[in-house]
């Protein structure tokens, strides 16, 4: 049985289950944890099979380049969080016959969806701070590499789950992002709950040069808050409030696990521009689809390594972590923060009047 704290949350492990066994619990902070139900399993040993925490990861080679790609034309590129890549590259995808899984806000959650059209892919746009739910795509990708091309954006470890499910298809693509870590979709939507924001349509965590926190209701913005001043987005960026899994991520690393590797350009952040790396002939036929539509310059790997250190380095479980958990149950989400925080934030403001008496 796996340990809960290596469980991704993909959900594989359910889908699979002939005798509905596996059940969903949810972990201190909202993360939810697929767990055996021992009154109904029936120990046929599917889940431990297709799990891939359980498995060897089955990464591509390493590469010694990778591109900077900028958009030739940006049209159409507006709310997309760093150069527009994934959408040039879905719409080419979805031109020439196939089908582009992404996540994107859905109700009251982020979830995967299938996009058939291009007309659809606006809610794609712009990157989720928080943890997507994959779990009703296994059975839209198997059904669809029977007939169609399939290009999926996740996670190191969603891509990963996908390749397994649909036992490496040729018929699917894949495309992982560098992975800072996911958030919880219940702190998530506390945050929003406190601020009064119902009936959201849309939401956005970044526009291309800054860090802020919008939702929308239809075309109409309800709520906009800085990362600073935003409570769930403060714990985010300060690595707190990720999956127990994340802190022991395996997926971190310079070989990856997506036919294309994609995240900020981090060598020149006020750019319009991706960083993207080719991990296999799939890859090669992915870019190739788009690079007519790119200006684009090719680069040493290590120059990606030390800008954007969690392409190959995961993150560090910060010493705040326990302590918030422990506030978090006690108080709630903005309480909680502020008593996890205040005795730092003071020691930061006497560290700082001091060196002014210095000066």
């Amino acid at each position: 049985m796996l340990e809960k704290s290596k469980c991704t949350g993909c959900g594989l492990c359910k889908f699979v289950c002939p005798y509905d066994a596996i059940k969903v619990i949810d972990d201190d902070l909202g993360h939810h944890i697929f767990q055996i139900d021992e009154t109904l399993c029936k120990h046929c040993g599917a889940c431990e099979r297709i799990c891939p925490s359980l498995r060897n990861v089955n990464f591509n080679g390493f590469q010694r380049y990778y591109f900077v790609t900028e958009a030739k034309c940006l049209n159409g590129l507006d709310n997309c969080s760093s150069g527009g890549f994934a959408t040039l590259l879905s719409k080419q995808f979805i031109q020439n016959g196939g089908v582009v899984i992404g996540a994107a806000w859905d109700g009251n959650i982020v979830r995967h969806i299938v996009i058939e059209d291009i007309s659809e892919l606006d809610c794609l746009k712009g990157s989720k701070y928080v943890q997507s739910d994959f779990c009703k795509m296994y059975s839209e990708i198997r059904k669809r590499i029977k007939y169609q091309k399939v290009l999926v954006f996740g996670t190191p470890c969603q891509i990963d789950a996908a390749r397994i499910a649909a036992n490496f298809s040729a018929n699917l693509f894949t495309v992982d992002l560098i992975c800072h870590g996911i958030g919880s979709m219940k702190l998530l939507s506390e945050e929003l709950y406190n601020n009064n924001c119902n009936n959201i349509t849309d939401i956005f965590f970044r526009d291309k040069h800054r860090y802020v926190l919008r939702a929308y209701n239809n075309e109409k913005e309800v709520f906009s808050q800085t990362s600073n001043s935003n409570p769930y987005f403060s714990l985010y960026l300060s690595n707190v409030i990720f999956r127990d899994s994340c802190y022991q991520c395996r997926y971190a690393a310079s070989t990856r696990v997506g036919d294309i590797t994609i995240g900020d350009n981090n060598l020149n952040k006020n750019s319009f521009s991706n960083s993207v790396v080719v991990n296999n002939q799939k890859g090669e036929q992915l870019f190739n689809l788009v690079s007519s539509y790119l200006n684009y310059s090719e680069k040493e790997i290590d120059m990606l390594i030390k800008s954007n250190p969690r392409f190959s380095v995961g993150t560090s479980c910060p010493p705040k972590r326990t302590p918030f958990i422990k506030n978090y149950k006690r108080f709630g989400l903005k309480k909680g923060l502020y008593k996890t925080y205040k005795f730092a934030k003071i020691k930061t403001f006497l560290r700082t009047l001091l060196k002014r008496e210095i000066q």
